[in-house]
């Protein structure tokens, strides 16, 4: 497991860590439990599917004429993205975090990369599962 501490902040960040270390991770800082057959079991609140009525799309003009706009993929100025960003990453610095180096598109012509940086170890689970691992 890959461990860096920022010793400004006292906050941790792990880096790449094992689907099994995230998961033990995971029930010892108290994010869900072990089911009886070693599956992670987490409880996700009141929002436990997707919005589709939330998805917003930043309207700028390298994609704009190839998005099907409607009510399901709104626009949002990249002056708003820009200050939600920045609340995010602000979020983020002040606590524990897990970065993912993952990637989509198994063929070499399709190849992604993506980072996915979660508060909590078993989002990053989630994203481990969803993503392809180098």
């Amino acid at each position: 497991m890959a461990l860096d501490i920022d010793n400004t902040s006292k906050h941790q960040r792990y880096v790449d860590v094992s689907s099994a270390e995230l998961a033990e991770l995971a029930v010892v800082r108290g994010e869900g439990r072990f089911a009886s057959t070693g599956a992670i079991v987490v409880e996700t609140g009141k929002r436990t599917g997707r919005s589709p009525n939330d998805r917003f799309i930043v309207d700028e003009p390298s994609t704009s004429g190839e998005i099907h706009w409607g009510p399901i993929n709104k626009p949002v100025a990249v002056d708003v993205f820009d200050a939600l960003w920045e609340r995010v990453q602000v979020h983020m610095t002040e606590r524990d975090s897990f970065l993912s180096h993952l990637h989509v598109g198994a063929d070499t012509g399709h190849y992604l990369p993506v980072e996915v940086n979660t508060e909590y170890a078993w989002h990053a689970l989630f994203g481990r599962s969803m993503f392809i691992q180098p």
